[in-house]
């Protein structure tokens, strides 16, 4: 019972880091303030999601260099 409890709070965690930067980038961009990226020109909402993609391979790939995963 204890390895299957470690083992769900282990996916647990894995999906808590890799949703952080997707959070973080969405959470910037929903703030209503001047000036912000990708607002004047055309497609800012797909540059913002590749945005958020890269951040989260990212943290996938720091987890998988740190033996983290």
């Amino acid at each position: 019972m204890t390895a299957i409890t470690n083992r769900r709070l282990f996916t647990l965690s894995v999906l808590t880091a890799c949703m952080l930067p997707s959070t973080l980038v969405t959470g910037f961009f929903g703030m209503n303030t001047k000036d912000m990226p990708f607002q004047t020109g055309d497609g800012g909402t797909w540059y913002a999601l590749l945005l958020v993609i890269a951040a989260g391979a990212l943290t996938w790939w720091l987890l998988r260099r740190t033996k983290a995963l």
